[in-house]
């Protein structure tokens, strides 16, 4: 196994002309990965990407066999086709589709979401085995012939031990705030954060505190001043433990994306229920301590409940998902 970082490999303009060999690679990308008309820049795009990739795969190519891909954004869009001329298996564990995210644009063609699916399923296709988190992209990659394999969200050892923690000091700790979090740089987060506080900034709830922290999220503090709502900006993973420990719950709203939330399992996991509005909750639904909002009235009518009962310990929660995992490898039309 050879790990490799392919952040750290840049294409830009100053990266050098392409080669003759990058040429006819990049267009036989180009023509595989895309079936609308040809753009020069885009061509030129491609060869530059497969210049700066391809040495990895020139390197490996007779010591490893499998391509794992994961990163489907930007230049990495090319590596499937890359990994594939080199003689590579692939299987592709995408995060999400990233071509239905919205504003991403299209490394080729610099079109928006979604206008650009078409190119993402392209390189898809190029993959022996493609494995998803989402039970709803798993569904969309099959109607277009792509036989996607669900594989649930598993906690790794060390989260499990850190919600471990948290449940213990639920046990024994006040509850006093609901809890905001997430990473606002992350476009969808950021969008459904706005929503959210723009809401509580209007409704009729100023009795009750909330709490904002992940990483950004100290550049909102400006835009929303009220008096039950307090920034803790990016924390670390001591004091969110003990943000966490003391929620009431935790509120997740965001706008319509792709892949799947895993802090909804994490959370779950520690004992600390979840509002979330439909979008948020996609692939995990009916399970305890998760509770679903259509619209800003309906969240607003359960933060006005007396309290959210914790149903299940961490134990019960992960057992039902794993529970729900089971039939990850099914197929046709069961």
């Amino acid at each position: 196994i050879r790990e490799v970082d392919f952040l750290n490999i840049e294409v830009n303009p100053n990266s050098g002309f392409p080669t003759l060999s990058d040429w006819l690679l990049g267009l036989k990308v180009y023509f595989q990965s895309r079936e609308v008309g040809i753009s020069p820049r885009a061509i030129l795009r491609v060869a530059r990407g497969v210049k700066a990739l391809k040495s990895t795969f020139q390197e490996c190519s007779g010591e490893l066999d499998t391509f794992v891909w994961e990163s489907n954004f930007g230049t990495y869009m090319l590596l499937p086709y890359i990994a594939q001329h080199f003689g590579f298996r692939v299987i592709a564990y995408p995060h999400n589709l990233e071509s239905l995210v919205p504003s991403q644009s299209s490394f080729y063609s610099k079109r928006t979401s979604p206008d650009w699916f078409d190119e993402e399923l392209a390189a898809l296709r190029v993959c022996d085995e493609v494995h998803v988190i989402s039970r709803e992209e798993q569904w969309l990659l099959r109607l277009h012939d792509i036989d996607a394999q669900y594989h649930a969200y598993q906690l790794p050892e060390a989260l499990k031990q850190r919600t471990s923690r948290i449940l213990n000091k639920r046990q024994h700790s006040q509850k006093c705030h609901y809890l905001i979090f997430g990473n606002v740089w992350n476009h969808p987060t950021k969008m459904g954060t706005i929503e959210l506080l723009n809401f509580l900034s209007i409704s009729q709830v100023h009795e009750l505190p909330f709490v904002v922290a992940g990483l950004g999220t100290d550049t909102m503090e400006e835009q929303f001043r009220f008096t039950n709502l307090g920034f803790r900006g990016q924390v670390d993973s001591t004091k969110l433990e003990a943000l966490f420990a003391q929620a009431t719950g935790v509120i997740i709203h965001t706008v319509p994306s792709t892949g799947s939330l895993t802090k909804i399992p994490e959370l779950l996991a520690s004992g600390i229920p979840i509002i979330a509005n439909e979008n948020a909750v996609r692939t995990y639904y009916n399970l305890p301590n998760l509770r679903v909002y259509r619209n800003f009235e309906e969240l607003e009518t359960i933060l006005r409940e007396s309290s959210l009962s914790i149903e299940s310990s961490s134990t019960e929660t992960s057992e039902l998902l794993q529970r729900q995992a089971t039939h990850t490898g099914e197929k046709g039309n069961s």
